[in-house]
């Protein structure tokens, strides 16, 4: 386990997955990350790479051959090695291998690294293609929970989300049954701020396409967390239902779930990303936590 800190946070990260497990903070004690109850969810904030969401079918196909992913792809059950660290950064490497190319046909270098800087923690991911000659595909997302608020009845305690400028975003629903995308119902909401209940995840995960200004706001009576972006396509808030489970998911993704129209081929799959031979690509996204009271 990974522990980065500062006067405002204690920040815990552990190898497996270079999973984000802990953001405590320091004067009240209190965790804003979700601890993994099984009964829920026992994950907590997993890296989401080479795909975001579902594959149709459970499989993509390159140069003739079928590879067939796990929802939301490897990196998550994956070890990662740290490659620098200090009292308020750490870096995470992982790299392709035999194992990797039987699920995924490409070269690749995933540097995971996280800064802390006050109350804020960015999260930052590099994808490196080593190749020379073959160009990489793949997708990228975080899937952090956070703990919120809950009543006598385990409904949400006024917990809002919030957009940040108000605007028009592109909602995107998720087909329940199946996990893909139905980018035929897709439709552009004003946002601003909304308050969520278990039943708001009742069709899954809101989904929508975010712009680069896109910021976002989770708070309730105890604490607010913010999220803003680089390089980040759309964002999934998410929680469990029918469970009454005491988190909420904010997810930043450069990438999507396949629809059903989709073709399966790698290189034509929906919003996902190139990095040519010997290049590299980045993103990233920063969480700002504010305990209250």
């Amino acid at each position: 386990m990974i522990q980065l800190e500062n006067e405002q946070v204690i920040v815990k990260i552990k190898e497996m997955g270079a999973e984000l497990t802990s953001v405590l903070d320091r004067a009240s004690g209190y965790e804003f990350i979700w601890q993994g109850d099984p009964n829920y969810w026992g994950r907590q904030a997993p890296i989401l790479f080479p795909i975001v969401g579902s594959l149709k079918e459970g499989a993509v196909s390159y140069q003739g051959q079928d590879y067939h992913l796990p929802r939301h792809g490897f990196a998550r059950d994956s070890y990662f090695r740290v490659i620098a660290q200090s009292q308020q950064a750490v870096t995470f490497e992982l790299t392709s291998n035999d194992e990797t190319k039987a699920l995924y046909p490409f070269d690749f270098v995933l540097q995971v690294s996280y800064i802390l800087s006050g109350p804020r923690l960015t999260v930052s991911y590099t994808v490196h293609n080593p190749n020379s000659s073959q160009v990489l595909y793949y997708n990228i997302g975080g899937h952090p929970a956070f703990n919120v608020c809950q009543n006598d009845k385990d409904e949400f305690d006024e917990v809002y989300l919030s957009f940040q400028p108000q605007e028009m975003l592109r909602h995107i629903p998720l087909d329940v049954a199946s996990g893909l995308i139905e980018l035929n119902k897709a439709r552009y909401q004003e946002l601003s701020r909304m308050e969520l209940s278990h039943k708001t995840f009742k069709k899954d995960a809101l989904i929508y396409q975010i712009k680069p200004e896109t910021e976002l706001l989770l708070e309730d009576a105890q604490a607010s967390i913010g999220l803003s972006h680089h390089g980040m396509t759309f964002v999934g808030i998410w929680s469990p239902y029918p469970a009454k489970a005491p988190f909420v998911c904010l997810e930043p993704w450069a990438g999507i779930a396949d629809s059903s129209e989709t073709s399966g081929q790698w290189p034509e799959k929906y919003q996902v990303i190139e990095v040519g031979p010997s290049n590299v690509s980045t993103h990233d996204y920063t969480l700002t936590f504010t305990k209250k009271n």
